[in-house]
């Protein structure tokens, strides 16, 4: 999960210096917590029909967002409400899920979107790492204006954009 962008509660507490790694950091847990730290952890987004038939590998997708609140992924030039619904319908809901994509991601989702080399060709990846870390894109500067249409919230902003992917 951490490779994929999605950080976990542990790793949360570790970034905020409210757990420390110490000696006893390789222990093993005991029932109780490892059961309580497996059910902390995000749930994974279930695999998609003809998802193996696509070529690279598709990126960890989080079966809701966290916090209950996605990103505007709209705000990445090339994203629009029908890509960012798809992306949803994915597991993907966050910045830094995309930032955090392997070129085997990209090819992956270039396939399935039926537009590869789009993502690359937008830098999607490099926009998202910028806006993960509370930056703007001139894209998004546009965006926050008002000045790109097909990036206008339309009330289906967040979790409620999902494509129906059983329809690919």
């Amino acid at each position: 999960m951490l490779a994929a962008g999605i950080d976990t509660p542990h790793s949360l507490a570790i970034k905020a210096g409210s757990l420390t790694i110490d000696e006893k950091a390789d222990e093993p847990l005991n029932e109780a917590d490892a059961t309580a730290f497996a059910s902390d952890l995000p749930q994974v987004m279930a695999a998609v029909e003809g998802e193996s038939s696509h070529d690279g590998r598709r990126p960890l997708g989080l079966a809701d967002a966290r916090g209950g609140k996605a990103d505007d992924l709209k705000r990445i030039k090339g994203i629009g409400k029908q890509n960012e619904a798809r992306l949803h319908a994915l597991g993907v809901w966050h910045f830094d899920q995309i930032a955090a994509w392997s070129g085997e991601n990209v090819k992956w989702v270039g396939s399935y979107l039926a537009f590869p080399g789009r993502i690359t060709r937008e830098d999607w990846i490099n926009q998202a790492k910028a806006l993960a870390q509370g930056g703007e894109t001139e894209f998004s500067k546009r965006v926050a204006e008002g000045k790109v249409a097909t990036s206008k919230d339309d009330g289906t902003l967040g979790q409620g954009n999902v494509a129906d992917l059983t329809k690919h």
